[in-house]
Parts: structure tokens; sequence; C-alpha cells
């Protein structure tokens, strides 16, 4: 088995350790995950930072560490997944575990089949006229189907991976490790397992140390010495945002990835009246807008990520964060193949590339350097043992 992960690790937990160990059951030949960077899917800066997970990760069973590229990470479960999972294949991974609140695969094939109906279209159809946004009407859609329950966090992502690996005719098997103890957004603690997103509220609220049990020592150390710093990035982040919107030309903003004419106006008129980041979430979200898309809008349009740059295609570049030595192996099996030309550990070969997506990764860069005051790590972490 070349078992392949995809995690956003934001932080490392003990619920990442189980299934890892669980994969580990099965004698893998190589344990290799995607995960996202400086930048995650709810359109937020890292929690962690991304050679801080790298590093986490190698210690913890991870053989090989490939970076989802960041303007990727920040999209919908759609882009997110399926992006994400060429990867993999492309990586030559044969087998793609995740967790999932549905520890039964047929199940969720069932859902699948029931989503590619005329019947299930027209429900969803009637739900998205009425104004809901798109997560409610699949969960209303679903419900009239007796599913309703099964419209979670993990099962969503693990039925859009699923998705990719049979539209794209891809030899990955999926392999489900069901959650246990606690969901995505679970605010308590059961045992030694919490979510990362309880970790996190966890850390806000200064009672991290109530619970340190939940992760690996070094995971705790890791988040017991972020600065002080970091807790102003919203604020700050905004004020650049707010700034380009307003100056920007509108024909500009209109080629923004996923930025419709509703949702424009919408930010436009906001950002001009809303003098803080709170108050300009809260007078965002709507039933057709969440919190999580507006977000993502504001990265979107901060890193200038276009519409033809999250385009169904192959993936530009693979850039490797960090292996070991099983890793290792496997990186100088798929090199000696045609595969060479894509695979870098060394950042500076990816920026000779030159192109608008290599672009997007350095506006990254830049904003984290801006907001965090770190330089972007240009070559991979490698554990010799």
């Amino acid at each position: 088995m070349r078992a392949g992960i995809v995690a956003e690790y934001n932080p490392f937990h003990n619920g990442h350790l189980y299934q890892i160990s669980e994969v580990g059951k099965n004698n893998p030949e190589l344990v290799m995950t995607v995960v996202s960077g400086d930048f995650v899917q709810r359109g937020e800066f890292s929690f962690i930072d991304k050679w801080e997970k790298t590093e986490t990760a190698l210690n913890n069973g991870v053989d090989l560490v490939i970076e989802l590229p960041l303007y990727y990470s920040i999209q919908n479960a759609e882009v997110f997944c399926r992006e994400a999972v060429k990867i993999l294949e492309y990586m030559e991974a044969d087998t793609q575990v995740f967790g999932a609140e549905t520890g039964n695969i047929n199940k969720l094939n069932e859902i699948i089949q029931i989503q590619n109906t005329d019947s299930y279209a027209r429900l969803l159809k009637k739900y998205l006229k009425n104004g809901e946004n798109y997560s409610v009407s699949h969960h209303k859609t679903l419900t009239e189907f007796g599913m309703g329950d099964t419209f979670l966090s993990n099962n969503i992502l693990a039925m859009e991976y699923m998705k990719t690996i049979s539209s794209k005719g891809f030899h990955i098997k999926p392999y489900i490790v069901e959650r246990k103890n606690t969901g995505y957004n679970e605010t308590e603690v059961k045992g030694n397992i919490t979510s990362a997103s309880n970790i996190r509220k966890m850390y806000r609220e200064n009672t991290l140390e109530e619970s340190k049990n939940v992760f690996p020592k070094e995971v705790y150390n890791i988040i017991k010495n972020k600065t002080s710093e970091e807790n102003s990035i919203e604020e700050r982040l905004y004020e650049l945002f707010r700034y380009k919107i307003l100056t920007c030309k509108r024909e500009e903003l209109e080629q923004i990835y996923d930025i419709r004419e509703e949702l424009l106006n919408r930010l436009v008129y906001q950002a001009a009246c809303s003098d803080t980041y709170n108050s300009f979430l809260d007078n965002m979200k709507s039933r057709n807008f969440s919190v999580s898309r507006i977000k993502r809008s504001i990265l979107n349009i901060l890193l200038d990520i276009k519409e033809e740059d999250i385009q169904d295609s192959e993936p530009e570049y693979i850039r490797i964060l960090g292996f070991n030595q099983r890793g290792r192996e496997h990186l100088r099996r798929l090199i000696k193949t045609n595969k060479k030309e894509k695979i870098y550990t060394n950042w500076k070969d990816i920026e000779k590339l030159n192109t608008a997506k290599v672009k997007t990764e350095k506006n990254g860069f830049l904003l984290k350097e801006l907001m965090l005051k770190r330089k972007e790590k240009l070559n991979s972490i490698i554990k010799e043992r």
C-alpha cells in the first residue's frame, strides 16, 4: 500500500495520529500527505506554519509531505478535494485514506448516486432559487431523501474525493478511517481526542493547558510559543483588502475566482462602510454567503486569484515540503520516470517556471511576510531517519 492522506494539520492532533496508526496496521510501503500550507480552506492564514506541520507529520508516521498550492487550498470543497487527489494520483498513491463521520463507504457511494439523479438536481435547484446557500440547499435536499443526517463536514469531503477518483478514472482506492469520538467542529474533549477547531478555540480562550494531552508534546510546544502578534492578523488583513477592493477597477475584480455580481456589489458596499473586520463579516453574511466564502473571497482578491487559475487542469508543479528515507526512495523512483519535470524540492526551481500560478504563490509568500514577519523557506525538510 502507498497510502495518501489529504489534511490541513491545523494543528496536528491525536485524531490524525490515530488515522496514521490505522494505516500502519496495513504495513504500508509509504505514507504520503498532501497538506494545506500557510492558507486553509476556511479562507484564513493557517494557525500552524506549514514547515511546523511538515516537521510534525514526519515525526509521526508520514514519509512524504507535499504542499497543496495555496490557490487550491483556500477554495470550496470541490476544488480543494479535486486538486489534492490529482496530486496523490500523480505521486502514485494507490490508496487514499480519509476520515469520515460515516465508516460505511457503500453508504457514501449511495449518496453520490442519489446526487447524480435528476430528482436530486431539481430539488437542489428549488432550494437554491429560494435563496438558500449551497451547503444548506444540499442538506435540505438530502433530508428529503432521508439522508440529511449524513451531510457532515468530513462526509462531504470524503464524497468529493470519491467523485474525483471516479470521474477521472484514477487508480486510487478510497479507504475510510471512521472518526472517533469527535466531529470536525466538535467543541468537546473526549478522552484524549478533540477537533482542530476546538484546539484553536482553546488557544484563543487561553485554556489549552487543561487539555494538552490531545496532541503530541511537540505540537503543544509549537502552539505555546506562538507570538501575540499573530492575534491581530485578521484586522490588518482586512485593512489591505479594504484598500484593494475600494481602489481596484471593477473589471479587474470581476475576473477574480468565485466573485459573482451580487457578491461583488455587497463586498464593495460593505468594505466602504465597515470599519472593522468583525463588523464587515457581520454585515456581509447572509443565507447566500457563508462566512467561509466571504473569507475566501478576501484572500482571492488580495492574492489576485483569477477564474482561469482554478480551471480543472493537470498539476503545474509538485512542491515537496519534506521527506524521510522511505519518502526519498519513492521520489527517486518517480524522478527516474517522465515525472521528473514536475517534482521539485527547491522553491527556486519552481520560480523559474515564471507562470501566473507561481506568481500567485509568491504573492502568498509576501502576504505571509507582511502579516507574520516570516520569510518563506525554500528547501524541503529532510529526515535522515
